[in-house]
């Protein structure tokens, strides 16, 4: 953490929570991958806001899951949800890794989120007949969208908006290339397509993906509203 943040102050506070002891893993994964330190600052202040929105209320560091990062991201403004989502998730592998949480695949089916996952990974599986290295990423991108959403799961995919996936592809507009962006838009017009196949949502909503010649110009206009 002291790579980051030389303030004594601010490293105290930024520690005082839950999650604290583990920041400093997190820390050192984002310099071992290379992140910029403007990047790894910003990933790390987000898993100390969460870390202290966990303790205001009272969740036990084990039992934090992912629906409780998602309830820490919609009680942020649109705005400043960009990179949450990832951020949110690197701190939850720490935690996993660290055998402090148990994310595994063993364990998910237990919400609807990971229900709606699974069904999903089955059907490419099956359906679409990929290899498990390319099911792994669409999987990746279809929950870092749901926990970045203002929704929760099948029984609500039905509000989304178009704003909602324009929030999401700005986010990761700001990280990643502009090919790595134009994958994901792949990936996650893949997703909606399923969800309106299963009837999760009755709009074609992957229309609302923004190609790559115009997102670049769709996410500026949204982000003016």
């Amino acid at each position: 953490m002291e790579r980051y943040f030389k303030h004594a102050a601010i490293l105290k506070r930024m520690q005082e929570g839950p999650l604290g002891p583990y920041l400093d893993l997190l820390a050192s994964q984002l310099s071992e991958q290379g992140y910029a330190r403007a990047t790894a600052q910003r990933h790390l202040s987000i898993a100390a806001g969460f870390s202290e929105w966990l303790r205001q209320n009272r969740v036990p560091i084990s039992k934090i899951e992912y629906g409780h990062a998602r309830d820490y991201i919609r009680q942020r403004s649109q705005r400043k949800r960009g990179g949450v989502a990832t951020a949110l998730a690197k701190i939850m592998n720490v935690l996993h890794e660290q055998g402090v949480v148990n994310l595994s695949p063993q364990k998910r089916g237990d919400s609807p989120d990971e229900t709606l996952i699974d069904q999903y990974a089955e059907y490419l599986r099956k359906e679409r007949g990929l290899s498990q290295s390319t099911i792994r990423y669409y999987i990746k991108i279809a929950e870092q969208f749901l926990l970045g959403s203002s929704v929760r799961a099948s029984e609500h995919l039905s509000t989304l908006s178009p704003e909602d996936i324009i929030g999401f592809i700005q986010s990761q507009a700001t990280k990643f290339s502009r090919a790595r962006t134009k994958l994901i838009t792949t990936v996650l017009r893949a997703f909606l397509k399923y969800a309106r196949y299963q009837g999760y949502i009755v709009s074609d909503l992957a229309a609302a993906v923004p190609t790559t010649a115009n997102w670049s110009k769709a996410c500026q206009s949204f982000w003016k509203k």
